[in-house]
């Protein structure tokens, strides 16, 4: 199977401009100018606006700064209370499938109704490539259908393998992912839940283990599944409409802790809309 093209859009969101009233309760008077020091870097800063507009912070990160005044004879006021600002996430990729369909193909998530649906029906495994070579991340997307015997959701830390066709007349790669986390919504005749559970194939075969289930059932109709992943303690939280369902934590130093990040779907005629990666 071959995967649809997807838009990619790279990007970063602007720095966090502080302004006077997220650090300091009063205002500078007469000659006044003033200092900003941040807990992350190398002394204060003169400053002579009313805000400090810090472009060399990173994305998703914890900053605390506190501000004291300075007047025209250098005296300097004790420093504020510090006041502390969590810098917005970085853009990896987004899509809201608003574009033609393309051409389907047999087990293969393609865009039809500004949708990702997987058409025709079949049984077994799909994915369709968000983004590429990701350590630590947020994902999300929308599911819109929640079909009985339907499993689909966000694939994490995945290898992408690209299998030539062998059989004769074969002109298409089969491409999947190995060595992979899924993360997604279950539904059958008694619950609707999360889970989370790591994927390998063994000779053409689907191996899956570490299965995590949701403890309650997950409220009716359509929802926004978030993936939160932090490499470094290989920590993978599971959101369903911002509440938490999941929270797993790998021991197996083996398994991978990077690499790509997929929507999947294993058998059923899912509908999925507004994915989202950030970091």
């Amino acid at each position: 199977m071959a995967y649809p093209t997807r838009r990619h859009h790279p990007g970063a969101y602007g720095p966090k401009r502080l302004r006077e009233s997220d650090v300091l309760s009063s205002r500078f008077v007469g000659d006044q100018t003033g200092k900003c020091s941040r807990a992350r870097g190398s002394g204060a800063v003169s400053i002579t606006n009313r805000y400090y507009e810090d472009s060399t912070n990173t994305a998703n990160t914890v900053f605390t700064y506190k501000i004291k005044a300075v007047d025209g004879a250098a005296n300097e006021s004790g420093y504020s209370s510090a006041a502390s600002v969590t810098t917005l996430r970085t853009l990896i990729t987004s899509d809201n499938f608003n574009r033609a369909d393309e051409a389907t193909q047999p087990g293969t998530l393609t865009v039809r109704s500004n949708t990702l649906q997987l058409t025709p029906y079949v049984s077994g495994a799909t994915d369709w490539v968000g983004a590429s070579s990701q350590s630590s991340f947020r994902a999300s997307v929308s599911i819109l259908s929640r079909n009985e015997n339907t499993d689909s959701g966000i694939g994490l830390w995945g290898t992408t393998v690209v299998d030539p066709g062998e059989e004769e007349g074969e002109e298409d790669d089969v491409i999947y992912q190995d060595h992979i986390y899924r993360v997604g919504e279950i539904s059958n005749a008694s619950y609707q839940r999360l889970f989370l559970e790591y994927c390998w194939y063994e000779d053409q075969e689907l191996m899956c283990d570490s299965w995590v289930l949701s403890s309650s059932n997950l409220p009716p109709g359509p929802g926004t599944l978030t993936v939160d992943a932090t490499s470094s303690t290989r920590r993978i939280k599971a959101y369903w409409n911002g509440v938490l369902q999941i929270d797993y934590t790998e021991t197996d130093t083996s398994r991978p802790n990077s690499g790509t990040v997929t929507l999947w779907t294993d058998g059923g005629s899912p509908v999925l809309d507004d994915f989202l990666v950030e970091q």
